[in-house]
């Protein structure tokens, strides 16, 4: 590893920035987390549709 990108590192934990990265970073993972969920509910709702509509149609 680069010692620039340790001196960096070093540099954020020691002015306290480095939590807001870690805030930032967690923020951004939580959001497509909850994304997901959603995603995979409405998918759920489709597919229920589309089976009962296939049930109509037989």
């Amino acid at each position: 590893m680069k010692q620039s990108d340790i001196e960096m590192a070093d540099m954020l934990r020691e002015s306290g920035k480095i939590y807001a990265v870690i805030a930032v970073i967690a923020l951004i993972f939580f959001s497509i987390i909850v994304y997901l969920i959603f995603q995979d509910r409405k998918i759920k709702q489709l597919d229920k549709k589309l089976e009962e509509l296939e049930k109509q149609n037989q």
